[in-house]
């Protein structure tokens, strides 16, 4: 039964194994940062959309404000104009 070949600490008495592994931590941290910088980036892409979704719907709301059909002209008078009379004109 081969057991293979074991240089552990190298006859130094070092974890060899426990720094190789550290290095490749290292090594990995920027890709970690990034990976996780970009799934904040997304989130927040994700909320702007949502917001720029609701300033679109806004916008249309206060457009569909602006046209003269919404508000209807009323005139309104009273049988006894000197307790009411009511007089709504459009202004131009």
């Amino acid at each position: 039964m081969s057991q293979g070949i074991s240089f552990s600490g190298l006859g130094s008495g070092l974890d060899t194994d426990g720094i190789i592994s550290q290095l490749i931590n290292i090594e990995r941290r920027p890709i970690t940062l990034i990976q996780r910088r970009q799934a904040t980036l997304e989130q927040q892409k994700g909320v702007l959309n949502s917001i720029n979704s609701s300033l679109i719907s806004l916008q249309g709301a206060a457009e569909n404000l602006a046209t003269d059909d919404v508000f209807s002209i009323v005139n309104a008078s009273s049988d006894d104009s000197a307790r009411v009379s009511v007089d709504a004109k459009k202004k131009r």
